[in-house]
């Protein structure tokens, strides 16, 4: 049976969390280290430089409607060489979600539930994760749209209790260390937190539902909503706590809800107001898994088992428990490799591909 097309706002959502999906506990880690009190203005960088990728993925999806990324890729490359580079795509984007699962997994266990095995949080968020993927696109998309809800929810109401607390002095000095680590920053912000739209490029254009017109606009008002939810945080974070001290917390994002008061009465409801963390990275894992299970499928061609879904799952979380077991080393790969592998995978190469598709078609 044929599934409904992907409404616009379903596929804006899901386009709404990865955009936010490794700031808390990754990203805003890095840029307080990089960037300092300048990394507000690494946010802003980004958000220009951003556009780059945005319409390298949109000239993607746009050049056959018909076709998602690994059609893309496959069609452009031949199916030999196609299969090898959709093949590397897929083990990347595996081990980007299974970074984004240990990131989640760590922050419930030492901000809930300290004393939980990690194992078992891993395990109980994979009944949920499996229930999801072994659905089809429309079940995600539906799903976004709650959890889109909620997070816009307690985003609004955290923004509205910590704004008495701001002291804009605590940004000052801009420029102490020059423009370079702000470049820095935002080429860090960009590998984390734009580039990860790479997976909704396994949606072909014509499973949507909506106007070119319409697609374009309601895109890039989405990355704006993100991008600028993303620089308010790190706004009242170094407004609020300074540089000195956001750079000690493992997760700052979540701390800083600790100062949070609604109405001058209403307090220490950070546990609640965190949740909106937890939204991001799950809706991410969720999609991160439908992009390797998706392309699987149309790589080696074979039908869509639910089998297959559960064995992913069962694979992501061993290799997530057994591969991120040092935070220390975690850390740098967090810091120095992942950075060069988002950008080579989730950029470098489907340019490349591109450019060689658009050379094709004129010689053609």
């Amino acid at each position: 049976m044929k599934t409904k097309k992907l409404h616009l706002f379903e596929y804006n959502c899901i386009s709404y969390f990865l955009i936010r999906c490794a700031f808390v506990g990754i990203c805003l880690n890095n840029l307080l280290i990089i960037s300092k009190q300048d990394s507000w203005l690494s946010v802003i960088l980004a958000f220009i430089l951003g556009f780059i990728p945005l319409g390298i993925f949109y000239l993607i999806i746009s050049h056959n409607p018909k076709e998602n990324i690994t059609d893309f890729i496959k069609n452009s490359l031949g199916n030999v060489f196609g299969s090898i580079v959709n093949i590397g795509i897929i083990i990347f984007v595996f081990m980007f979600t299974s970074l984004l699962l240990w990131n989640l997994i760590n922050f419930i266990g030492s901000q809930y539930l300290y004393k939980t095995p990690n194992l078992a949080i891993s395990i109980t968020f994979a009944i949920a994760i499996y229930y999801i993927t072994s659905k089809s696109i429309n079940v995600i998309g539906r799903c976004s749209i709650i959890l889109f809800y909620i997070s816009a929810f307690l985003f609004v109401f955290s923004g509205i209790g910590l704004m008495f607390n701001l002291d804009i002095s605590n940004i000052k000095p801009t420029f102490e260390y020059g423009f370079t680590p702000i470049l820095n920053g935002s080429l860090n912000y960009i590998s984390y937190n734009v580039l990860p739209l790479f997976l909704i490029t396994i949606i072909p254009k014509n499973e949507l539902n909506g106007s070119n017109k319409k697609f374009v606009r309601n895109s890039i008002v989405t990355y704006f909503i993100a991008t600028l939810s993303l620089f308010i945080v790190t706004f009242f974070l170094l407004s609020i706590y300074g540089i000195e001290y956001a750079s000690l917390l493992q997760y700052p994002s979540y701390h800083i809800l600790k100062r949070l008061s609604i109405l001058g009465f209403i307090q220490r409801v950070e546990s609640i107001m965190s949740i909106q963390w937890i939204l991001d990275l799950f809706v991410v894992i969720v999609m991160g898994l439908y992009f390797v299970k998706t392309s699987l499928r149309q790589t080696f061609n074979f039908k869509d088992y639910k089998l297959v879904s559960f064995g992913l799952v069962v694979l992501l979380v061993i290799v997530t428990h057994y591969l991120f077991k040092n935070n220390t080393v975690d850390n740098k790969i967090i810091m120095n490799i992942f950075p060069f592998f988002n950008y080579l995978f989730f950029l470098i190469i489907p340019t490349i591909v591109l450019l060689f598709r658009k050379i094709q078609d004129k010689i053609s």
